[in-house]
């Protein structure tokens, strides 16, 4: 898999864990998404035709959180990655079942969430 798309798979897992990815949690997911992709050298701009591509293979899989999470050998990318759930999952409200997976991500690869940085520093 590629960063991009793991990028997607996890920001979108832990959207969808109230049951439902709302409108606004998907174009909040891509705004962020395709400004931080656009801007790193290491990653493939992400456009919108991809990012609807990528939900679907999304919907697709049966992976867990757990899963997405071993994508990610660089705990720099996670660090972001995760702080675009958080801002995508809390767009329409941060649903209880999406702060716990949130929660869990952060324990599961020992980041705290208070060293992660403002999107605003992205």
């Amino acid at each position: 898999m590629n960063k991009t798309s793991d990028l997607v798979n996890l920001v979108l897992c832990i959207c969808a864990k109230d049951g439902v990815i709302t409108q606004l949690e998907e174009e909040t997911t891509f705004k962020l998404l395709h400004a931080f992709t656009s801007k790193s050298n290491d990653l493939k701009a992400l456009s919108e035709s991809d990012f609807e591509k990528l939900i679907d293979k999304f919907f697709a899989s049966d992976k867990q959180l757990e899963d997405y999470l071993n994508e990610f050998n660089d705990k720099e990318l996670l660090s972001e990655c995760l702080l675009i759930a958080k801002d995508s999952a809390s767009s329409d409200g941060f649903d209880i079942k999406e702060n716990i997976a949130y929660r869990k991500a952060l324990s599961i690869s020992g980041i705290k969430d208070k060293d992660l940085k403002e999107w605003e520093n992205l």
